[in-house]
């Protein structure tokens, strides 16, 4: 219906039917939008709801605060700063503002901005800067090889009395145009990428050539493209004596051969980076699949829970273990690596009153344990047969050091107003990702919030227990469909996965575009000894051309070890979990690009050994 103000809509709710009278409608958000949502409800309603959000210091929603235009912000923080602590003293927390244009590409943390996508955003800028500088120095090269060609053509022009800056200004407008060329080409191929994109993952990203931004970064590309490509080949092609070119005598050992030698090593140190830096990615996300957590990654079956499932937690639990091939269910608001909820309400003997620490809560049940194989380190973990245990807790090796007991079994412990006994004390396990440490946890048996049902799976037909497993969920709720994962299929997809898929491309690009450099050096090179091959063997002629461009390579190599070693460094120091430095990946790298360098102008010295020295020599 779109007439509907005034009309009820009604809240299926654990507790009941709850009415709503729609008041207004909307228009649709658009989809560039951070905010997307179905309806909104009075934040007075959730409070309600939710009576722990009205304590100080809870973390319950997002404050949007709009200023003025002459506000100033600074001033606006230093008066919300200390609010928190002025209704209680014993918490540490400050209040600032940001703007919300950074909230997708940024987070805030201390009143300090952190990259969050922004990080991804540099990396690509980063990788396709450096690709169009490998670009850049392969025109160069290649134009330099080819221009020995011209120098009859700018000798003839000094002599007619050209001057050396209309040789520069007319190179320079050739490359101009190869410039806009390509400019133009790229912009209608980026057209079909975004539109294949967004058909492929239902984005909306915009490639609007009318945004006058766009238009002067496009603008600013070009420029910068053409001036770092054209004007040194123009310099070298204007520096030529008339008098010896129109005699025949090339200056082929020309002073700029050292810069276009070190424009070589500089495109391949880019590629060995980066495909020394994929190993390391590659192999630490290797090491985040395989790294063992205590059970079977591929016998853990995790379903999305809901309020009703969880109260018939009992039944659902007796249905689901006379499956044949399910082994043990437990319901927890804790996947293992995959986070868990935070308190900072945590008292026990000792404590210093104005210390608000962190603690990760797991809500579990009696059979958890035998889910994800908690390693016990003193104590135990909890039993039906001990009516007791439903107010104690069970806490790790990390939370027990910074409560300080120095024998936590049987000792008392408060976790948001309910105080309990420490039955136990595990140890190494991962409550968050293995990006981070391991976590002061407890572990308590509380039903709220245990929004996951883990199952663990026996020695059988996935696909036919899984089945059956939805069938029994189904019962309790028809409504809802179940969608099953196991623990593996979670970790196709790691935080790594876009980074190494970037970068392999990367070095595909860059590899490919600096062997190109070397077809032009190898072209230059064959040009400029012409005399020196001819009567040579072929396989002295491969043997000569060949050290050269292996001298290249070797540099190169050097010069990019301890620059991949340093990057590969500050990337595995975000992982408190990670494998040690690769090294065999410092030399498979340099091997790789060295054989597909090689590789590719085998060819070029191939056809320049096989020439025949009357053809070579016919120029004299």
């Amino acid at each position: 219906s779109t007439d509907c103000i005034g009309k009820t809509l009604i809240f299926n709710k654990e507790t009941g039917k709850e009415p709503f009278t729609i008041s207004g409608v909307m228009r649709n958000v658009p989809s560039q939008s951070y905010l997307q949502f179905d309806y909104i409800i009075p934040y007075s309603k959730f409070l309600s709801d939710n009576k722990w959000a009205l304590e100080t210091g809870a973390t319950a929603a997002q404050i949007w605060a709009l200023l003025p235009n002459n506000a100033d912000v600074k001033t606006i923080n230093e008066k919300i700063r200390g609010l928190i602590k002025g209704q209680e003293t014993t918490l540490n927390q400050e209040l600032f503002l940001f703007p919300l244009k950074e909230k997708i590409l940024y987070y805030y943390s201390g009143g300090r901005r952190i990259w969050r996508e922004m990080q991804n955003l540099v990396l690509i800028g980063s990788i396709g800067f450096a690709i169009l500088l490998i670009a850049c120095f392969n025109f160069i090269n290649l134009t330099i090889a080819l221009n020995i060609r011209r120098y009859k053509e700018a000798g003839i022009k000094k002599v007619v009395g050209a001057q050396k800056s209309s040789i520069i200004i007319q190179h320079l407008g050739e490359t101009f145009i190869l410039t806009l060329v390509s400019l133009l080409t790229a912009t209608d191929l980026v057209k079909v990428v975004v539109n294949g994109l967004n058909r492929a993952f239902n984005g909306n990203v915009q490639f609007d050539l009318t945004e006058y931004r766009m238009i002067l970064i496009f603008t600013g590309v070009a420029v910068f493209t053409a001036l770092a490509s054209g004007l040194i080949p123009a310099l070298y092609l204007s520096s030529s004596s008339p008098i010896n070119v129109l005699k025949g005598k090339v200056n082929t050992g020309h002073s700029f051969s050292p810069l276009r030698k070190g424009l070589i090593i500089f495109q391949f140190v880019i590629p060995i980076v980066l495909v020394i830096f994929v190993l390391i990615v590659k192999i630490q996300e290797t090491y985040l699949r395989n790294y063992d957590l205590g059970f079977d990654k591929n016998r853990l079956l995790i379903i999305p829970s809901s309020d009703k499932i969880q109260s018939h937690s009992e039944s659902v639990t007796s249905d689901l273990l006379s499956i044949p091939g399910v082994e043990s269910v437990s319901f927890s608001n804790c996947i293992p690596a995959h986070g868990a909820e935070v308190t900072n309400v945590v008292e026990w003997e000792g404590k210093n009153a104005t210390e608000k620490l962190h603690f990760w809560r797991i809500n579990a049940d009696f059979n958890y344990n035998r889910i994800v194989n908690i390693r016990i380190k003193e104590g135990r973990y909890f039993d039906k047969s001990y009516p007791s245990d439903s107010s104690c807790f069970l806490i790790n090796d990390v939370a027990a050091k910074i409560i300080g007991y120095q024998n936590p079994v049987g000792r008392t412990l408060t976790l948001e107003g309910k105080k309990g006994s420490i039955i136990g004390v595990f140890t190494d396990f991962h409550t968050i990702d293995l990006s981070g440490p391991f976590t002061p946890t407890i572990i308590t048996l509380n039903k709220n919030g245990r929004k996951h049902l883990l199952i663990k799976l026996g020695p059988a037909d996935y696909s036919e227990i899984n089945l059956k497993i939805k069938n029994v969920l189904s019962k309790y709720e028809p409504d809802k469909s179940y969608q099953s994962n196991l623990y593996n299929d979670l970790l196709k997809r790691t935080e790594l996965t876009t980074v190494s898929n970037l970068v392999s491309l990367a070095f595909i690009v860059s590899i490919l575009l600096a062997c190109l450099g070397l077809i032009g050096l190898a072209a230059f090179t064959a040009t400029s000894r012409t005399k020196e091959i001819n009567g040579a063997s072929i396989i002295g002629i491969m043997r000569l051309l060949g050290i050269s461009y292996s001298r290249l390579l070797i540099i190169a190599s050097l010069i990019s070890i301890p620059l991949a070693f340093l990057l590969g460094s500050v990337f595995l120091s975000r992982f408190n979990f990670r494998t040690g430095m690769p090294y065999p990946a410092f030399i498979a790298g340099p091997l790789a690009a060295y054989a597909i360098a090689l590789c590719t102008i085998s060819l070029q010295i191939w056809r320049s050994a096989s020439r025949n020295p009357v053809e070579a020599l016919r120029y004299e």
